[in-house]
């Protein structure tokens, strides 16, 4: 785990605000304190650089009467010192734009509540942590060389679907962000492909964390994915002891960022009433065997 210290250092932004005077900030020359921001993030393991001085930021007040919101685009742009009211107050910075369900970058975003005082500066950190979950997919053991044509889906059978196929994605497609769904414990893996002698395979697996407590405090132990997760997919193909291939086998681990412990997965069969695409009692068919 890194941890990426950004001070914010908004020397322009500073003289921008003084040459609002008191008609921008009413509260001026009342009971005030300073305050002093930085922003701060959770770099996982296996993710791209971020820049969390482009976060934009926002101040609000919790008990302030009239107090305006102060925003700024960036966190550049935020003043080395701000006069504030007495009061309480909280800080928030996020990655610039919106938390989509599945996106190609991730998002990281925090929050701080912090006191003012009376003639007191009080220094605000805004952790930010990742709030999406990376999943990576391969195809590993010549894969493309068993299976003619394949499709894939990841999903937690409710508002995200990960889709990928052969002629679209290849066997190493890019690896994408995604924000579960509140409370996800598995996440499902449906696979469907028709091998190079003709057989068709289906099946579908359920998988969840293993020793989650190895999260250590990220947020809070918690079997759920939640985000800041780093998951990566293998499928390899399975064969019988007369050499057909059967399935497929799938390998899936979690890196935790707080820990940069990678696991295993716990990976199984889904039930019917989880809610898999795979029928009970579905088996490889074998196009040379006569069908009723």
């Amino acid at each position: 785990m890194k941890f990426n210290k950004i001070l914010v250092l908004g020397a322009i932004a500073a003289l921008g605000l003084s040459s609002c005077g008191n008609e921008e900030f009413p509260f001026i020359g009342s009971q005030t304190g300073t305050m002093s921001l930085a922003v701060d993030y959770k770099e996982p393991t296996a993710t791209r650089a971020v820049n969390a001085m482009d976060f934009p930021v926002e101040v609000h007040s919790l008990n302030v009467p009239g107090f305006d919101v102060l925003r700024y685009d960036r966190a550049g742009l935020v003043p080395t010192q701000l006069t504030l009211p007495v009061g309480t107050f909280y800080a928030k910075a996020h990655t610039p734009g919106n938390l989509d369900k599945v996106m190609d970058a991730p998002y990281y975003m925090g929050i701080d509540t912090f006191e003012i005082v009376k003639g007191i500066t009080t220094h605000s950190t805004v952790m930010c942590r990742m709030a999406n979950s990376s999943i990576a997919v391969s195809f590993i053991n010549g894969f493309e060389n068993t299976f003619a044509t394949w499709s894939v889906s990841v999903t937690d059978n409710d508002e995200v679907a990960l889709n990928y196929d052969n002629d679209t994605h290849g066997i190493n497609p890019p690896t994408k962000y995604v924000k579960f769904k509140e409370n996800t414990e598995y996440i499902y893996v449906n696979f469907a492909g028709k091998t190079t002698t003709g057989f068709d395979i289906r099946d579908s697996k359920k998988l969840s964390k293993v020793n989650f407590e190895l999260e250590e405090q990220y947020d809070d132990d918690s079997r759920y994915f939640s985000g800041g997760e780093s998951i990566v997919l293998k499928f390899k193909a399975v064969e019988s002891t007369d050499g057909k291939i059967e399935g497929i086998g799938l390998t899936a681990d979690v890196t935790f960022e707080e820990s940069d412990t990678t696991v295993n997965m716990d990976v199984t069969d889904v039930l019917p009433e989880d809610g898999g695409e795979e029928e009970p009692g579905d088996e490889p068919t074998d196009p040379s065997e006569p069908t009723d």
